[in-house]
């Protein structure tokens, strides 16, 4: 068999010997491997399209857990700085009030019992005193000491009178 003609002419000779069923079959294998071709093709790209999709996904999510990483540390950090001011108030404040209600000699009584307390820039007065106006100078020395100490903070008396 020779090779006149190219490959048509070789299948148009095998035709004349073999007879049409083998054109046929051979069309068929080629149409079934387009025909894969084409499949493939088209999974390659849906596959393609829903990776991009995909990504675009994954972009937002980073995105989004990013920005949420970052409120999170914000406010981590303020509440640290809240606490650090409080402990600030509290072993500033604390002691300098004390010291002014024991160095007032109205207050210099064995009888009163006063404990201060700060919290967020408020000076708590608890515990009991002998007149009602130990009470209002227990505020007072409360109230000048944050004046002098430039704080703007205010004085919650709790204290109870008890003769």
């Amino acid at each position: 068999m020779s090779m006149r003609g190219g490959w048509r002419g070789c299948m148009k000779r095998l035709e004349q010997k073999t007879g049409e069923g083998v054109r046929n079959r051979r069309l068929e294998g080629l149409e079934r491997a387009m025909n894969f071709k084409g499949l493939l093709l088209l999974g390659l790209a849906i596959c393609v399209a829903g990776c991009s999709s995909t990504l675009g996904g994954v972009k937002e999510d980073v995105s989004r857990d990013t920005h949420a990483v970052g409120s999170a540390a914000h406010h981590a950090a303020s509440a640290v700085g809240s606490v650090a001011r409080n402990a600030e108030d509290a072993t500033t404040l604390t002691p300098k009030v004390k010291l002014a209600i024991i160095r007032d000699p109205l207050l210099a009584n064995r009888g009163n019992q006063i404990n201060v307390g700060v919290l967020d820039k408020v000076v708590y007065l608890k515990g009991h005193v002998m007149t009602a106006r130990m009470k209002e100078r227990a505020e007072e020395d409360a109230q000048n000491v944050l004046d002098t100490h430039h704080v703007n903070g205010k004085v919650k008396n709790e204290l109870v009178v008890q003769p």
